[in-house]
């Protein structure tokens, strides 16, 4: 059974995920944030939505869950426990190592708090088709599994600490790399220029960090997206990702992981 993924472009910088099945027609839709683009996507291809994944309780990424569930009304609307009353129109409350079955096949929730309290993120042990422009197979892999990661990790950086803390983030980034490298990440953002461009500012001699740069800069030229992203890639040019590597630490001046994150991080909040 193939089931096919596309990001959408539901914003200027934002993208939601449709995840269907074109046998029984059945869909989950990963955090609208407006319902118009997800209702053209479905109608273009005759599809019903089963289920809204949501990863957080932001505006951009809940809202347009009400207006969907209006044109859908026997369609679920997942989130997390912790965001029960901050997430529209939530039907079933779910939290870290629960698994829900959806479209035939295993969701695992992950608890990624750090952006936000609730964060949780969304694994599937499995790969999808996806039909899009970006290629993922930066290794000349192709995916073994497939991570809706919201706003926790970003091509080349994180997300921002609006609730939890530096520990909290870097325990959760560390719980991502214990993923396979060949795992598709799905993050919800096209940030992925800007925090290499800041990147390099950290690690200026790193020539896999400018290769990389280079390659998203010509990507972007295009209006091509960049998302999604190869756990494999970002892991060597993510400093977000490399708070344990000698060489990221002496680049901000620190001498451990959760010292390291935090100059990291406070750099990056200056751009």
């Amino acid at each position: 059974m193939n089931l096919f993924v596309e990001q959408i472009r539901d914003l200027e910088d934002i993208y939601l995920f449709l995840i269907w099945n074109e046998e029984t027609g059945q869909a989950v839709i990963v955090d609208p944030a407006v319902p118009q683009p997800a209702l053209t996507f479905l109608k273009e291809r005759s599809l019903t939505p089963v289920a809204i994944l949501n990863t957080h309780h932001h505006p951009d990424h809940v809202g347009g869950n009400l207006s969907l569930q209006k044109v859908f009304p026997k369609m679920k609307i997942f989130g997390a426990k912790h965001d029960s009353a901050r997430i529209p129109g939530i039907t079933d409350h779910i939290s870290e190592g629960e698994e829900l079955n959806l479209l035939g096949v295993t969701w695992k929730v992950i608890d990624v708090k750090g952006h936000t309290l609730g964060h949780i993120a969304y694994h599937v042990n499995q790969p999808f088709v996806h039909l899009g422009q970006c290629q993922f197979n930066h290794e000349g892999r192709q995916a073994s599994g497939e991570l809706f990661i919201g706003d926790t990790l970003f091509g080349g950086g994180c997300g921002k600490l609006f609730e939890g803390s530096y520990a909290d983030m870097l325990v959760s980034l560390n719980r991502l790399q214990s993923l396979p490298d060949s795992t598709r990440l799905w993050c919800a953002h096209e940030y992925t220029e800007k925090n290499l461009w800041v990147a390099r500012k950290i690690l200026p001699k790193d020539s896999q960090l400018e290769e990389h740069y280079q390659q998203v800069v010509a990507l972007r030229k295009e209006h091509l997206p960049t998302v999604p992203l190869s756990l494999e890639v970002e892991r060597k040019i993510n400093p977000f990702l490399r708070s344990h590597d000698p060489a990221v630490q002496a680049s901000v001046g620190q001498k451990n992981e959760i010292d390291t994150f935090r100059a990291l991080r406070d750099f990056r909040d200056q751009f």
